[in-house]
This record gives structure tokens, sequence and C-alpha cells, in this order.
């Protein structure tokens, strides 16, 4: 269970850190790192479930190597620069490297479409954009590595995808609104595809690119119940497929 909020603090001239102020019990994250540093991580949780959790009553290292900024270049699908993505690189679990939190780096592309992500550790992490102007996606790179202290620099190319749009309703045929949909990609990683949220009119519409997709509610209002499996639909996308239109789906009230 997390802390209902995050204790910071600064090292001193030495490098020391010292928190007054969290518990002495229960599950401790530590994450730190600095300009021109990648992310450094520790955690006081047991490597297996039926080890104790360790009481934090010995000093902490946290060794913090250079950074592996990651750069490159968006492009559109006619193979112009795009100002005004947002591009993520989100650390995944991975038997290779220790990864505890699972952090996002974030970058914008400028002008010229160009991005650099900094602050990143060696570890493997999800590459993933979003289009504020929802023209264009990309399905996310998964297990990417970049190495200590390497630069390293892609180009992403951007697709139209398909647009996935239809309405939720109830089981009266009324729309219901404020209900998250959502696509995943369909690894292990389990990647966002995109997503949105129903209007007063129950519709909602998002862009996915190519490849296989897994369709799923991740929000619904109070007074729902979550669909049983949770997955409502896999889809298999061509690359310059049609729209897809009018996917409806209905969901029950508690009182159903």
């Amino acid at each position: 269970m997390a802390l209902p909020k995050i204790f910071e603090c600064r090292p001193d001239a030495t490098g020391r850190i010292r928190f007054d102020d969290v518990p002495v019990r229960g599950k401790l994250y530590l994450v730190t790192s600095g300009a021109g540093l990648g992310e450094a991580q520790w955690r006081n949780a047991p490597e297996t479930i039926d080890q104790p959790i360790q009481l934090v009553d010995q000093p902490i290292d946290l060794a913090i190597s250079k950074e592996s900024p990651l750069s490159g270049r968006v492009l559109s699908p006619d193979g112009k620069p795009v100002a005004g993505i947002k591009i993520a690189a989100r650390l995944t679990i991975s038997r290779s490297f220790p990864v505890f939190y699972l952090s996002t780096f974030r970058a914008v592309t400028n002008e010229n479409g160009e991005f650099t992500i900094h602050s990143l550790p060696q570890a493997e992490f999800v590459l993933s954009i979003d289009d504020p102007k929802h023209r264009w996606t990309i399905r996310p790179l998964e297990n990417l590595l970049v190495q200590t202290g390497e630069p390293q620099s892609m180009t992403l190319d951007l697709e139209t995808g398909v647009l996935v749009s239809g309405h939720i309703l109830d089981a009266e045929g009324n729309p219901v609104a404020g209900a998250g949909f959502s696509a995943i990609a369909d690894s292990q990683n389990g990647p966002d595809l995109g997503g949105d949220l129903t209007d007063a009119k129950g519709r909602y519409q998002f862009r996915i690119p190519a490849g296989k997709a897994r369709l799923y509610f991740n929000s619904l209002p109070d007074g729902f119940v979550y669909p049983d499996p949770q997955i409502v639909e896999a889809l298999d996308i061509e690359p310059g497929q049609a729209d897809i239109q009018n996917m409806d789906f209905t969901v029950r009230r508690k009182s159903d």
C-alpha cells in the first residue's frame, strides 16, 4: 500500500540524506536523480513474499551513474517533422536491471520534431507517444535499453492508425457518461495504445496503431459493475484498414 504522500529531501555537501518523518515499518522506496545523472532506486521490500520487510535501521547507499540520454526525431506519415508530440519512457520490470518504482521520463518535440529524454538509468523501458491533436499514433516500443553514459538516437515514424469509436450504454440503452475506455497492446508489458472518457452521449473515440490490441474499461462511474472478464474486445488492426465505428458496449448497474 502506497504512502499518502511523497517525502522529499536534498543531500548535503557530503551526499548524506536524512528523513525524519517516514514510518519505521512498511514498504519504503527511495528514488533520486540529478542533472546529468541517471535515476537511482532503493527499496526495503524483500525479494520473496515469505521474507519479512526490513526495518530501516542502517545507512542507505544510492549509487548514481551517468544518465543515458535518449534523443531522436518524430516524423509524420509523409516524413515531415512534427512539433508538440509528447514522448514518454516508462521503466519496466526486468531480471537484468533492478527496478522497483516504474518511473516515467518525458519530453516534447520542438519545431524540428526533435526530442531528448534525460535522467534515464541503464534499465529497460517502454517508449510511447501522445499526439495532443489526435492525428497520429505509433505502437509503443518495448524492452528498449540504453547503455550508461552512452547517448542513443532514434527516429519515430508516426502512422495514421485506425479510429475506434462507439457508445457505452446501460441495460436500458441510456448513455453512460464518464466511463474510461482504453486499448492496450497484446504483449507482456501491455502498454497503453489509446483511450477516451465517454461524453454526455456515452460516446468515445481514440486512435490505435496497427497490430493486436485489447479493449477494456479502466474506470466506470459509481453504481456500475466492471465486466467479467474485463477485456471486452480483441482487435488485430491491419495497416491502412478502415476506421471502426459503432462499436457499442453495455455495462450493468449494481442494482441490476
